[in-house]
């Protein structure tokens, strides 16, 4: 047996020894994730709510009792006063590196992946489609984790099943859906939430997925509804700061907003790719869009949306060559009235799907 096997068998029997010190069974709520069953059990109380507020708009009863999907288990040490085994702290086999503000490690062989941080430690079994979380205080969980829940190890599941988890935004018109990519502090946020509130469909604004169909389209998944937002964002969207979740640390930047709660109903969980947009912010008096180069656009995508290791089969990169190469791609020229956003956005895909426009206002 392997160092990372008998970890995963601690830390499950860990689980149930927790399952048991509480009245009543572990919360149990069945999702639907860019396709694929998920099961999640957790125990506690306040630990389901936590897991819910981030995933609830994904949630849909799965009938089968057996979901062929990703189970997941994890419990709260506070409430539960089950602790973490050891090992789970000491292991050091296989591959590491530093990922954000912990450690993304696992098993030679690949079969196993985990990240450790401070408060969180989660393992995934990639043959079983297993996944079991330790989490010290679900009351004090960092509003990162709040926001996206083990978005680092789901990466690598989503990569299992050919989903390639981007760093970006995107919404959805009639025509398909718009894909904001570039650095950070580029516009992505702006332009997702600005279009979302004026007749656009949400789907994410940092985290994305992609995946390819069988005729070489590509779909776009929305993995969270969180929106994380700095004081500039919250004057700029003034009506999503009341949904803002309480800080758990003054060194806090951002508010955690779930867009679902600010706009119920207005979130897609897939529509086709049909346009990537890079926006860059000018001092221009009116929005403009510019072509770039398929050469240029596939280098500013990888730089700044393979954002989240998933070392799955290739590297990401297949995919994004393919959909650059397949997507119309414009600079989007930010100029000082992010209000003319969407009907900057609907216009190009107005003249770039005159056909689809026409059919879907006629229909």
């Amino acid at each position: 047996m392997s160092s990372y096997q008998a970890l995963f068998n601690a830390m499950n029997q860990a689980y149930y020894r927790a399952e048991a010190s509480v009245d009543g069974p572990a919360i149990v709520t069945d999702y639907i994730f860019a396709g694929h069953p998920v099961r999640m059990y957790n125990v506690a109380e306040s630990l389901s709510e936590r897991m819910q507020r981030a995933f609830s708009y994904l949630e849909k009863s799965i009938h089968d009792q057996s979901p062929s999907g990703l189970i997941i288990r994890q419990w709260d040490e506070e409430a539960t006063g089950v602790s973490l085994p050891e090992q789970a702290r000491t292991l050091n086999e296989g591959w590491a590196f530093e990922y954000e503000d912990g450690i993304l490690c696992g098993s030679a062989d690949g079969r196993y992946a985990m990240f450790r941080e401070a408060q969180t430690v989660a393992l995934l079994d990639r043959v079983e489609k297993a996944f079991v979380a330790w989490h010290q205080s679900a009351r004090q969980m960092p509003i990162h984790q709040q926001s996206k829940p083990h978005n680092q190890l789901l990466a690598m599941w989503y990569g299992d099943r050919g989903i390639q988890v981007l760093h970006g935004g995107m919404v959805a018109k009639d025509a398909g859906a718009v894909l904001f990519a570039g650095p950070s502090r580029a516009g992505k946020t702006t332009s997702s939430l600005v279009c979302a509130q004026n007749g656009f469909s949400f789907l994410g604004e940092d985290f994305v997925g992609l995946s390819r169909t069988k005729t070489e389209s590509f779909i776009g998944h929305s993995l969270f509804h969180s929106v994380r937002l700095t004081p500039e964002h919250l004057r700029r969207f003034p009506q999503m700061a009341k949904y803002a979740q309480p800080d758990i640390s003054p060194l806090d930047a951002k508010k955690l907003i779930f867009f679902s709660d600010a706009y119920s109903g207005k979130t897609t969980l897939s529509a086709p790719v049909k346009l990537i947009l890079f926006p860059r912010v000018t001092n221009a008096e009116e929005i403009s869009f510019e072509p770039i180069s398929k050469g240029k656009a596939l280098l500013r995508f990888a730089y700044s949306c393979l954002r989240i290791p998933s070392r799955t089969k290739g590297n990401g990169m297949d995919i994004l060559a393919d959909v650059i190469k397949s997507t119309p791609t414009f600079w989007l020229n930010l100029g000082r009235h992010p209000e003319d956003i969407p009907g900057a956005v609907e216009n190009i895909l107005s003249e770039l799907y005159p056909q689809q426009e026409k059919r879907n206002k006629v229909g």
